[in-house]
């Protein structure tokens, strides 16, 4: 008898204990789950926070821009005057519309950003503005009147798709475009060097441009793009592939530019540069 309860305590020993290890078990997983999910729905309240900020951010930016700043150091003839306009230009590929009934005007002395995804139609604009491609409507003025060789040469066009002549030397590229834009050798070659040396790139000088890095022939090209002294500067997306100090670089190249009064067109998607640098944005 005392060995049957014994037997049976034993056993409800180990069942209770067995019902104790399950319940702490399910508790635990429960908790488990409650704690996951209460960190992802964090997650997403942040991120959802992030990309709120991020719009609002794209939002005023584009808001601010878009006015022509009262206080701008361009002066009020500058701002008043245009130095391009673009009338109700349209522009198709195989049916399909590309560029729609866009006009703008660009006014001397300032900053204008070129925002837009890709595909936007922003480097089709240019080349139609750069008389690259023709229009299939609409009027394009530059300087006043139609674009032309001499007024051409008062642009300077940083394309898209990069390309120097690789087998050419830094300085010999340099003078050689320059020299195309009725720049006389000595000049050119002046200037290469003044470039060249606020850029820190004169000990480069004699390297071919095969033997730059990607950040150094993109700064060499930007060099060609403005070695002539042009009135008009068009850009796109001139930062892309520059690593962080090339980036700077440029950037502060530009700033300069611009506080000479030089009249700037900036096609990117990095809206920090557009909020730093433009005046207005399209």
């Amino acid at each position: 008898m005392n060995d049957s309860l014994l037997f049976i305590l034993l056993v409800a020993v180990i069942l209770f204990t067995m019902a104790i290890r399950i319940y702490l078990h399910k508790r635990r997983v429960k908790n488990n789950t409650q704690d996951n999910t209460n960190a992802s729905d964090s997650t997403s309240d942040k991120t959802k926070i992030r990309n709120a900020d991020d719009a609002q951010r794209f939002t005023d930016v584009l808001r601010n821009s878009t006015e022509a700043r009262s206080d701008s150091t361009i002066g009020d003839s500058n701002r008043a005057a245009t130095l391009a306009d673009i009338s109700h230009v349209n522009k198709s590929y195989g049916g399909k519309s590309v560029v729609q009934d866009v006009s703008f005007e660009i006014r001397k002395g300032e900053v204008l950003g070129l925002v837009g995804p890709n595909g936007a139609g922003k480097t089709t604009t240019i080349r139609m503005l750069m008389d690259i491609i023709k229009p299939d409507s609409g009027e394009i003025s530059v300087f006043g009147h139609l674009l032309n060789e001499e007024a051409k040469n008062k642009i300077g066009y940083l394309p898209e798709e990069r390309g120097l002549y690789r087998k050419m030397k830094v300085s010999d590229t340099l003078i050689y475009l320059s020299m195309l834009k009725n720049i006389p050798s000595t000049a050119a070659r002046e200037r290469a060097e003044t470039l060249l040396k606020e850029v820190n790139m004169y000990p480069h000088k004699g390297k071919k441009i095969s033997e730059l890095s990607r950040g150094m022939g993109q700064i060499i090209q930007f060099l060609v793009t403005i070695l002539h002294d042009p009135s008009l500067i068009v850009l796109d997306e001139p930062f892309a592939g520059l690593d962080p100090v090339n980036r700077m670089l440029l950037k502060d190249i530009l700033l300069n530019l611009k506080k000479q009064g030089k009249t700037i067109i900036l096609s990117t998607h990095m809206m920090n540069e557009v909020e730093e640098m433009c005046d207005r944005v399209l």
